[in-house]
């Protein structure tokens, strides 16, 4: 949670704050975003699309992915995060995307644990 809390502090004037837990990263920042979530060893498990417009939030169900699926993607999170939002920087409508982290917040419960 910690970790969460610090990349939602570096990001705060790169995208709109949501309840103060929740941030919607404008799509400019979203590669630097995924690189610090990953600096941070911080599980993406997921990515929403938003559309701001008229001072209102739209979810954008178009732009929707889970990456939660299975262990294998889990584990690949940052290279598939990295892909889709590189293909939403032209193609994508939404004006900024929530990424969602696993509640345990690294990928240190996925390794297999070491036996002595």
């Amino acid at each position: 949670m910690l970790q969460e809390q610090e990349l939602l502090n570096l990001y705060v004037k790169k995208g709109l704050i949501i309840d103060n837990t929740e941030i919607i990263v404008f799509k400019e920042y979203c590669l630097d975003y995924i690189q610090s979530s990953k600096q941070l060893n911080l599980c993406i498990l997921g990515i929403d699309g938003y559309i701001l417009e008229n001072n209102t939030i739209k979810v954008n169900l178009f732009e929707t992915y889970d990456f939660s699926k299975s262990k294998k993607n889990i584990q690949n999170c940052y290279s598939l995060a990295e892909q889709c939002i590189s293909n939403l920087q032209d193609k994508g409508k939404s004006d900024g995307y929530i990424f969602t982290f696993d509640d345990k917040s690294t990928l240190s419960y996925l390794q297999p644990s070491q036996s002595s």
